[in-house]
């Protein structure tokens, strides 16, 4: 339990540094930063998401959330051009998640299917 309260008490700038020292190894070690455009296109292969309406195939589900009191938290639905995407690039907390989904909610009833596992290092 002492390992949660110690990483809650971590200062914003400490919490950079952290980041800024993982980036520095895993570039170290040959695992270059892509960007986000690239990364989900390589996660979902052109034409593996919905190109038309009800088309038949999954959508990714991007989830921007707002701190408490700066607006309400968003959801967009990602086709396969992956335009929409450009709403949670750059935003202060947006997640992801590496699956494609029918409909516009993260259930496991929408679940399509996994196109790989994720693991992020920050």
């Amino acid at each position: 339990m002492a390992k949660y309260t110690k990483r809650r008490d971590k200062r914003g700038y400490e919490w950079k540094s952290a980041y800024r020292e993982k980036e520095a190894l895993m570039l170290e070690r040959g695992y270059p930063e892509v960007s986000p455009h690239d990364f989900d296109r390589e996660l979902f292969p052109a034409g593996s998401l919905q190109q038309e309406p009800e088309d038949g195939k999954g959508n990714i589900i991007a989830t921007q959330i707002r701190p408490s009191g700066k607006g309400r938290t968003r959801q967009w639905v990602i086709d396969d051009s992956l335009k929409m995407l450009d709403k949670v690039i750059g935003d202060r907390f947006g997640l992801i998640p590496p699956i494609s989904v029918y409909g516009k909610s993260h259930t496991k009833e929408s679940a399509h299917e996994l196109f790989a596992v994720v693991v992020d290092v920050d």
